[in-house]
């Protein structure tokens, strides 16, 4: 009998937070401390960022401005340092900014989560291969290191998980 008494005390005890979780977590009839995310990602606005002159593919150019920073499938790599090789010898280093955008169907938070593993792959490839071209305007052969860093980041994340890869800049140090 004790026990039941016990249950029952309990069950009083609790039923006014009970009430309050059930009524949105606060008893007054004010505005409530939840938001309800209502968005979408629409393929015009993806679409229009593929126009802009970066093409599809492996894409890339010198920046792709301000619309493709604000495109939530955009993952930015921290900053990136590959050697630069000129007659054989290290001239100096090479620091990248790299942008990706996760391709259709592939959810971009869990690529940003393998962050990591890309970043690594991406300097083992910068080391195997020289993407310097001092005698370039930024310092770097971009056709040849956008498909170096590509190949680097499929074998690390997956074919296919990858739409195309912007160097956004280059800095000689």
């Amino acid at each position: 009998m004790p026990k039941l008494r016990l249950f029952a005390v309990l069950v009083l005890a609790l039923a006014p937070v009970e009430a309050a979780f059930a009524s949105g977590g606060s008893s007054s009839s004010g505005p409530s401390n939840r938001i309800q995310a209502n968005f979408t990602l629409d393929g015009e606005s993806e679409e229009a960022g593929e126009d802009d002159g970066h093409g599809g593919g492996h894409g890339g150019g010198h920046g792709g401005g301000e619309s493709s920073g604000d495109n939530p499938r955009a993952i930015d790599m921290p900053m990136i340092a590959v050697p630069a090789i000129e007659d054989g010898r290290l001239r100096t280093y090479l620091f990248l900014s790299v942008r990706m955008f996760a391709a259709d169907g592939v959810d971009p938070w869990r690529l940003r989560e393998q962050t990591h593993f890309m970043r690594d792959a991406i300097i083992r490839a910068g080391h195997r291969t020289n993407l310097a071209d001092m005698s370039a305007d930024r310092h770097i052969d971009e056709a040849l290191a956008r498909d170096i860093l590509m190949q680097a980041i499929e074998e690390a994340v997956g074919e296919g998980r990858i739409d195309r890869l912007e160097i956004i800049n280059v800095e000689a140090r």
